[in-house]
């Protein structure tokens, strides 16, 4: 399993990340999980939009750009809605909901998967 760092301030702010390559099979709800547990988390690259529909539970989202800087930060994103975007963004990090709470994260910071 990778881990979610912010590489601007070192922290690990997921522990149990998957990797997910193709945005469509998020739309069609095919890699997401129903549930996100706090702590873990999925990385979708080449993506802007995605949507909470089927989702057990709400989730935490940061949109990247293409260096992974931090564009946009949503917590809780309520179960159900469709399409939650940043037009400008070029991957998508959907966390466990309130795990972004625990830590301090800014616009303009890095994040990086690692093994």
């Amino acid at each position: 399993m990778m881990r979610l760092r912010n590489v601007t301030t070192g922290e690990v702010v997921a522990s149990s990340m998957l990797r997910a390559g193709k945005p469509y099979a998020h739309l069609l709800g095919a890699i997401r999980p129903k549930h996100l547990n706090p702590n873990e988390g999925v990385w979708f690259d080449d993506c802007c939009v995605l949507h909470t529909i089927g989702m057990e539970s709400e989730i935490d989202v940061i949109f990247l750009d293409k260096h992974q800087r931090v564009l946009r930060i949503l917590c809780s994103v309520p179960r159900n809605r469709f399409p939650v975007a940043c037009l400008a963004a070029r991957s998508v990090v959907q966390l466990g909901s309130r795990e972004l709470y625990n830590y301090d994260i800014l616009v303009g910071d890095r994040f990086a998967l690692e093994d």
